[in-house]
């Protein structure tokens, strides 16, 4: 199986006006610097959890089965699904014959109305995230996205020490999702 990020989510430009101010930088000297650093403490907030922060559009190519378990959650919507039979022909599905159930946890069961052949492949291409935007995320992910940015900068220069920030792993541990494999 293969996951690809389609189309990652869109940070705020006031989250980095947001993150100088937390850091008390007045020039525009590091603003590249510091919105990459905004997203890689982005991924590891959404590492760290298990969930998917900000909506954005996943792509899974994988062996077809009938039901299939999304990768990435909470599920908000499937966009797209592509059959690729043995022969090498791409049939596109449509939605509405497709079944997708949810469950507790907003993770996401799809199940085809037609068992696919044997060695078919399957691409979905779907929506997942917690909040729609920046603003609407808790405010404690929020600030430990941004507590481990301002960590990630301080020891830009120590990369023994730039690991996670403890008080960003302490706002994020309520969100953390466990698994078993």
């Amino acid at each position: 199986m293969t996951m690809t990020l389609i189309q990652p989510a869109v940070l705020p430009a006031t989250l980095l006006s947001e993150l100088k101010a937390y850091l008390r930088i007045d020039t525009a000297d590091d603003d590249a610097l510091l919105s990459g650093l905004l997203r890689a403490a982005l991924a590891q907030a959404e590492d760290f959890t298990g969930l998917v922060l900000l909506s954005s559009v996943w792509r899974e190519n994988r062996v077809a089965l009938q039901t299939i378990a999304l990768g990435k959650a909470p599920f908000i919507s499937l966009v797209a699904l592509t059959l690729l039979d043995p022969l090498g022909v791409t049939t596109a599905v449509a939605l509405p014959t497709v079944q997708v159930s949810t469950d507790m946890n907003d993770e996401a069961t799809v199940k085809l109305a037609v068992a696919p052949l044997p060695l078919s492949r399957i691409t979905l291409d779907y929506i997942a995230g917690m909040a729609s935007d920046w603003n609407g995320l808790a405010e404690a992910l929020r600030l430990g996205i941004i507590r481990q940015a301002v960590h990630l900068y301080s020891h830009r220069d120590e990369p023994q020490t730039a690991g996670l920030a403890l008080a960003a792993s302490a706002l994020w541990r309520p969100y953390k999702r466990l698994r078993l494999a």
